[in-house]
């Protein structure tokens, strides 16, 4: 009987049968308390989560995973199909999975690389294709191989095509042993140089009687990536029916604008020139009166060593919503340094080019992205940014060839940039400012930028009508830069001189 129940009875209990009785109900407490245990771990043994089955995975829904995989090779699809019965069905099924060639970047026989174009033409069912061919005159000098590619472009319909080369005359040869009919159908067509290893002199002509691209009727984009201007730029192509266009030429912005000129359709447009002589082109042409209009352009994108002024002064674009500007430094400093163009910092009117077509696309830029030497021309753009969302900024806020040493100049500069975006009372610049990208910033300069990021991130997080929060912020650091590694170089010391009992303790 327990020791509870002889109590509930009156019964008196000598000390030495109490401590027996709780021993008693502790074994009977730990019995419990172990079955209890056993039976819960025997069921974590036992247990084992049902399976998903792969089979129930509908088609359709594998077929729209797999078109993730191909990204522009439909190789990539080949191991894919090995792995079972079912991914095999649904991969050879689907003809959308196999419109993309690559041929010629692997050290492929030709008899390979045909026979897989031969496999995809089978497997499309007439679908149209994406050809890339790699080292156009490495691929061109396998035997048969030209030959039979004709024989298969004669049964296939292309819609994009992209050829790499050392020199374009390649690409050019091998597009003029292409059938009509598989070149009528081409909407994309790209001219890469290979790898940058080689390439024709700057400023040498495209040669002009076999770059006769007016044949690709169907063309909507074009890039070539090659340091050749194009002469009789009117006839080269129908430059009216383009949508997209991506020139890296190098050739000056007056050349550019006689393309640009008959580009009307364009949405997208990406260019590399050269704009140290926009000026002086600008006072020698009496053609460019009347400015290029480009109605559709919603994204721009230039790329040059000095600011460009010409460009931007002669373009007009009321729908533009994305613009890009890449350049190492500012008119008036490349004015310095060219001798025919001496006069150029005495002009004020050539600094506020680019500004003044930021300020005349204000109303409908939502993305900006300049260098840092635009680092004071932030300021006179900034009340037309009415519906700007993102401001991206890439490298120092420096103008200068040589690195600047005086903390005072960095200082102003980055104050310089940052004050237009700070909210207060008075101004409230940028109302739709979400997302502000600092990329590539001097490690010297990182303490202002972030003392002055700062002030703009709490002014722009308080409660003011009229403005919307920031969303994103991101500050990164030039990692190449020569003071960025000599502190990686530090810091790896230290971690060195820690492992043998070393106790660091350094602020920041």
């Amino acid at each position: 009987m327990s020791r509870r129940k002889l109590r509930r009875r009156g019964v008196q209990i000598p000390v030495q049968e109490q401590l027996r009785l709780l021993d008693e109900e502790q074994a009977e407490a730990n019995r419990v308390f172990e079955e209890r245990r056993a039976l819960l771990l025997r069921q974590q043994a036992n247990f084992l989560p049902t399976p998903t089955d792969i089979r129930a995975v509908p088609p359709e829904i594998l077929a729209e995973t797999f078109s993730h995989l191909v990204n522009g090779d439909s190789r990539n699809l080949i191991f894919p199909s090995h792995v079972c019965r079912l991914w095999r069905d649904v991969i050879l099924r689907d003809a959308a999975l196999w419109t993309c060639i690559h041929l010629g970047d692997h050290d492929k026989p030709a008899a390979v690389a045909l026979r897989f174009l031969k496999t995809c033409i089978q497997r499309a069912h007439e679908r149209p294709f994406s050809l890339f061919i790699n080292d156009c005159k490495k691929i061109m000098s396998m035997s048969g191989f030209m030959n039979s590619l004709v024989v298969l472009a004669h049964a296939s319909r292309w819609e994009s095509l992209a050829l790499t080369a050392e020199q374009i005359e390649d690409c050019i040869v091998l597009i003029d042993g292409l059938p009509p009919s598989s070149i009528q159908t081409i909407k994309e067509l790209s001219f890469l140089r290979l790898d940058g290893r080689t390439h024709s002199p700057l400023g040498e002509a495209l040669p002009q009687k076999n770059l006769n691209l007016q044949r690709f009727a169907a063309l909507k984009a074009l890039t070539i990536n090659f340091p050749n201007r194009l002469s009789n730029t009117k006839e080269t192509c129908s430059w009216n029916q383009l949508t997209d266009l991506k020139l890296s030429s190098g050739m000056r912005s007056i050349r550019f604008l006689a393309i640009l000129r008959h580009c009307a359709s364009l949405n997208t447009c990406s260019i590399s020139l050269n704009s140290n002589f926009d000026k002086c082109d600008l006072e020698k042409s009496g053609r460019l009166a009347a400015k290029t209009c480009l109605p559709n352009l919603k994204k721009l994108e230039l790329v040059a060593e000095a600011a460009p002024s010409l460009l931007p002064t002669r373009l007009i674009c009321p729908a533009l919503q994305e613009a890009t500007f890449f350049y190492n430094f500012n008119s008036y400093y490349v004015a310095s340094i060219n001798d025919d163009l001496d006069d150029l910092d005495d002009d004020p009117g050539i600094k506020a080019k680019l500004e003044k077509f930021v300020q005349n696309c204000g109303k409908t830029l939502r993305k900006l992205q300049v260098p840092g030497a635009f680092y004071d021309g932030l300021g006179s753009c900034a009340s037309k940014l009415e519906n700007l969302e993102e401001l991206v900024v890439v490298g120092e806020f420096n103008n200068m060839e040589d690195d600047c040493t005086d903390q005072v100049v960095i200082r102003s500069q980055v104050r310089d940039f940052f004050r237009p975006l700070i909210v207060t009372d008075k101004k409230a610049y940028l109302p739709r400012l979400r997302t502000l990208r600092l990329l590539e910033q001097e490690p010297r300069a990182k303490e202002y930028i972030e003392d002055n990021l700062f002030q703009v991130v709490k002014s722009r997080m308080s409660e003011t009508a009229g403005v919307v929060r920031l969303g994103r912020v991101v500050l990164k650091m030039d990692e190449s830069s020569q003071r960025w590694q000599k502190l990686e170089a530090h810091r790896r010391g230290y971690r060195e001189w820690e492992n043998q009992g070393l106790r660091v303790e350094l602020d920041g």
